[in-house]
């Protein structure tokens, strides 16, 4: 019995001493001044835009012709204090297609192409699957005027006559320089 008093009393005893050391060196206290700086800015991009952005009863031509077609016109403003990177993404307008009742005539975004202007600056590319037309930098403070144009790719096939393309823009925006944190003396 004696040497079962003796052994609780050293377990307690050894418990004790690790709870003390367990706290002593999990825990920590600094005085002193410690300065913290955040900077942020604001960010604010809008979008306007001119006219509608389809294509009905349109057939597959070449891209000296479907640079002549009409111009889809419109302008990014950023208005905020901060640069800012962003994509341009087409996106099927849905409600468009509900509206013309041509759901099941949708054409596929892979057989289009598409030419984009910025700055007097023409790209003519394939439009994928993810609808991404651009991606480019905006300034604090300044504009760009954009103008759109798309047809069908000549090499789509004659599976595409009577085929619908509806689509609205979709604007994504990544702060060009991520907030910019001092924290420390």
């Amino acid at each position: 019995m004696k040497n079962k008093k003796k052994l609780i009393f050293v377990v307690l005893i050894i418990i004790v001493l690790a709870l003390g050391f367990s706290y002593a060196a999990f825990s920590y206290t600094k005085s002193g001044e410690t300065k913290h700086t955040m900077r942020t800015g604001t960010l604010l991009v809008n979008l306007e835009e001119e006219n509608s952005l389809s294509l009905t009863n349109s057939y597959p031509v070449s891209d000296s012709d479907g640079l002549k077609g009409d111009s889809y016109n419109f302008k990014l403003n950023n208005t905020g204090t901060s640069d800012a990177k962003y994509q341009i993404i087409l996106v099927e307008d849905n409600d468009k297609y509900v509206e013309d009742s041509c759901s099941n005539l949708k054409l596929p975004f892979n057989k289009l192409k598409y030419s984009i202007t910025k700055d007097n600056i023409e790209k003519i590319e394939a439009l994928e699957d993810n609808g991404v037309i651009e991606e480019s930098t905006i300034n604090s403070k300044e504009s760009a005027n954009y103008k759109l144009k798309l047809w069908i790719n000549s090499e789509a096939g004659n599976e595409v006559a009577g085929k619908h393309f509806h689509a609205k823009l979709k604007i994504k925006v990544i702060p060009k320089e991520s907030t910019n944190y001092d924290i420390g003396a």
